[in-house]
């Protein structure tokens, strides 16, 4: 069933990775279908004008036993006295399956996006991976998480003069650490991400992202989210900028 609408508060900027950057597991859902919808819109007139939307959509299906299946669509678009400055599509499918228990995993992942702003026609990916859940009884009331993978990548720019066509091999590797505020609540968490992906073969050609996730529990089923996201591309389009920074801040009611 449809659990979550948000609706956003203040977004200093748009980019687009996964809506939430916690790990999914296997049987954390208390329901086998979940979906979640989140809307944002922004306008403003006087000294200057500005019109912002943003949506996304997810589903998932969780067999609560051995596997996971979720989806993710997403799009933006945004314009300033006349002038448009953000457009983006992003759509993100990803299997996640037990091996020998829900600590240890493989996954499969396809991704769709495109990002006029940084010149990107359309960017297309596939990969598989591994992931396990590590030091569950070392460290009290954190959970770790190590990714290892890699992806098919294909890249078409806007402008195929400046910026040829991309077909790539990248490894992929991540950290997660979830730190749960049980003092607190049980239902706010805060977690940290960060990837790496270089080309296999040529590892100075890299994206790099990390982000912190916050979310806390307000009022029986509302909650404030803070995204803050990092991202960085050794390798970007002709004249497009190699650093990214991000925030989303959100008020999400859940029901």
């Amino acid at each position: 069933m449809i659990r979550a609408l948000v609706l956003f508060l203040t977004l200093l900027s748009y980019s687009f990775g996964l809506v939430s950057i916690r790990p999914a597991e296997v049987g954390e859902q208390k329901d086998s279908i979940e979906g979640k919808l989140y809307l944002a819109l922004s306008n403003q007139r006087g000294v200057s004008d500005t019109d912002s939307y943003k949506g996304t959509f997810k589903l998932s299906y969780d067999s609560n036993t051995t596997y996971l299946i979720w989806g993710e669509l997403a799009g933006a678009y945004a314009k300033a006295n006349g002038v448009k400055n953000t457009q983006n599509l992003y759509l993100h499918l990803r299997y996640i399956h037990n091996i020998t228990s829900k600590e240890f995993v493989y996954e499969l992942f396809t991704q769709i996006q495109d990002n006029k702003f940084k010149e990107i026609k359309n960017r297309s990916l596939a990969g598989v991976g591994l992931r396990a859940k590590f030091l569950k009884n070392f460290i009290k009331d954190l959970d770790f998480f190590a990714g290892f993978g890699g992806f098919y990548e294909y890249i078409d720019y806007l402008d195929t003069k400046k910026d040829p066509v991309e077909r790539n091999l990248r490894a992929n590797l991540y950290l997660a650490v979830n730190f749960p505020f049980e003092k607190l609540n049980d239902k706010s968490k805060l977690t940290f991400t960060s990837y790496y992906q270089p080309r296999v073969d040529k590892v100075d050609d890299f994206i790099s992202y990390s982000g912190f996730n916050l979310k806390v529990l307000i009022y029986k089923q509302l909650f404030y989210s803070l995204i803050l996201r990092y991202e960085y591309d050794s390798k970007p389009a002709y004249k497009v900028n190699k650093n990214n920074f991000y925030q989303e801040s959100a008020i999400i009611f859940e029901f």
